[in-house]
């Protein structure tokens, strides 16, 4: 893929434009700068002025690269998909570099399901759902009509496979 000399940065928010070079971007890039490497490090990027993490990114002659109203993440990695990639390719849903790599999306927890007993919610009546706590990796179960009803309850997963009581 041609190197780009430089990016235009344009801030919708404040309305800031800068013209960056590779050197400013990530100083450890090596170049020349690419539209897959600007894809990488958007999620790094913000506008000087104002903060915001929502700016559009051209190439040198104009061509947007990056507009974040129309900002398709990576399945894979999360990175946005650069806009040449989706006009090129708009069913696509992976960025070049993870396409390259035959990166697959990590797969998704196995989530067992509630037991007989507690399939629905005691407090009102919706159906039930085990969830993983996100810090202790730790099962529990949850009401489907969260936030309305926040009611929740530990899951002993020995419960589900018939391992102890």
């Amino acid at each position: 893929m041609k190197g780009l000399e430089s990016i235009v940065v344009d801030c919708p928010g404040c309305g800031r434009r800068a013209t960056v070079g590779p050197e400013t971007l990530e100083p450890r890039l090596d170049p020349p700068l690419s539209v897959n490497s600007v894809g990488r490090l958007y999620g790094r990027l913000h506008c000087s002025r104002c903060g915001s993490s929502e700016i559009r990114i051209a190439d040198a002659a104009g061509r947007t690269l990056i507009d974040p109203a129309a900002i398709a993440p990576c399945r894979a990695c999360g990175c946005p998909i650069p806009l040449p990639r989706l006009e090129a390719l708009p069913d696509t849903n992976v960025c070049l570099p993870c396409a390259e790599d035959g990166a697959k999306p990590p797969a998704p927890p196995p989530h067992p399901r509630p037991p007989a007993g507690m399939r629905n919610c005691p407090r009102c009546g919706n159906p039930t759902i085990v969830r993983q706590n996100s810090e202790e990796r730790g099962f529990f179960l949850s009401c489907t009509s969260f936030p309305n009803c926040r009611r929740t309850r530990p899951f002993d997963e020995r419960v589900r496979t018939g391992h102890g009581a």
